[in-house]
C-alpha cells in the first residue's frame, strides 16, 4: 500500500491509529470535507498526513470501534455497550446515508438496535447511560437517552409493585409468629423498594435529577424517591469539590421542593439544612422553597 494511503490519526491525545484514508473517507462525511479544505488551500501532496482530533466523543475507544464498521465494509456487531459509542462517533464524523456508501448508515443501524432495549439487562441500560451522560445533549434528537431513561424507570417501577403490610384493629389478635413473618416480609418490601439506590446514585447529578423528574411524572411513589435523594446527597456530598456540591444540594432541594410534604422526612430536613450551612450553598431560591 502506497505511503500517502495512510492516514495517523491522534484521538483526543489517547491513542494514535494508523488507517487507510481511502477506507475511512469513503464513510465518513467529515474527513471527505477535511481532505477537500486541505487540497484546496494546500493542493501539493504530502507523502505523510497527521489528523489531529481534540474533543472526539467516545474517545479512543469510540474511533476503535468506527474503524472497525468502516473496514468490514459498513457492517459490525451492536450491542448494548457499544450503541452510544458507535452514536457519538457517527454523528460526529458524519457516517450517514450520503458517502461513498449511500445505503450503509451507521446511525440508522443504532438507532434500530435501540428498539431492542427492552431485551437488555438493567447492567448494560446502566453503562449505556454513563456513556451518554456527558453527551446528553447531543443525543437529544436521537431518542436514545429518552428511550434509557424510560426503561430505567420502567424497570423500577415493575419491581415496586409490591403489597405493603398494612396493620388494622382486625390484626391486633394474630400470633407473634405471625407478627415475626409480617415484619420480614416488609423488610423485604422495603429492600424491594429501595434496591436500584446504589446503582442510580453513581449517575452523573444532572442524569440523576432526569430520572427523579421522569419518576415524579410517572407518579411513583414520592416516599421512596425522598428517602433516595436524601441517600444521593449522603452519598455524593462528601466525594466532590465545592462546585459541585453545591450543585447537588441544589437539585435535591428542588426535586424534594416538588414532592408531597408529607413524604419528606423532619430529620433529612434538618440534614440537608445542616449541610447547606457548612457548605455555604443556601441559594436565594433555596430560601424561598425550605421557608428560611
Amino acid at each position: 500500500m502506497k505511503l500517502d494511503s495512510y492516514l495517523e490519526i491522534d484521538v483526543n491525545g489517547e491513542e494514535t491509529f494508523f488507517v487507510n484514508k481511502e477506507i475511512l473517507c469513503s464513510y465518513s462525511g467529515m474527513l471527505r470535507k477535511l481532505f477537500r479544505k486541505s487540497l484546496a488551500t494546500s493542493p501539493t501532496k504530502s507523502s505523510k498526513v497527521k489528523v489531529i482530533f481534540h474533543d472526539l466523543p467516545g474517545g479512543a475507544e469510540a474511533f476503535e470501534q468506527m474503524t472497525k464498521f468502516c473496514y468490514n465494509n459498513g457492517n459490525i456487531h451492536i450491542t448494548p455497550n457499544n450503541t452510544c459509542l458507535l452514536y457519538y462517533v457517527a454523528e460526529y464524523m458524519e457516517i450517514s446515508t450520503e458517502g461513498v456508501h449511500p445505503s450503509v448508515s451507521l446511525i440508522n443501524q443504532v438507532l434500530k438496535s435501540v428498539q431492542g432495549i427492552t431485551n437488555w439487562s438493567w447492567h448494560e441500560v446502566l453503562k449505556a447511560l454513563k456513556q451518554c451522560q456527558n453527551h446528553f445533549p447531543s443525543l437529544n434528537s436521537s431518542g436514545i437517552p429518552d428511550k434509557l431513561l424510560h426503561s430505567v424507570v420502567a424497570r423500577i417501577a415493575a419491581s415496586s409493585v409490591t403489597s405493603p403490610c398494612c396493620s388494622s384493629p382486625e390484626s391486633s389478635g394474630l400470633r407473634f409468629s405471625s407478627d415475626a413473618k409480617s415484619c420480614m416480609s416488609s423488610k423485604n418490601n422495603n429492600r424491594q423498594r429501595t434496591w436500584w439506590f446504589p446503582d442510580v446514585v453513581i449517575l452523573s447529578t444532572e442524569m440523576v435529577s432526569n430520572i427523579i423528574k421522569r419518576m415524579i411524572s410517572e407518579k411513583a411513589e414520592h416516599a421512596t424517591i425522598s428517602r433516595f435523594l436524601f441517600y444521593c446527597l449522603k452519598c455524593k456530598i462528601s466525594s466532590l469539590d465545592c462546585d459541585e456540591n453545591n450543585k447537588v444540594i441544589t437539585t435535591v432541594v428542588d426535586l424534594l421542593y416538588s414532592l408531597d410534604a408529607n413524604s419528606v422526612s423532619c430529620k433529612g430536613l434538618f440534614d440537608i439544612l445542616r449541610i447547606c450551612c457548612s457548605q455555604g450553598a443556601i441559594s436565594s431560591s433555596c430560601r424561598k422553597d425550605w421557608n428560611i
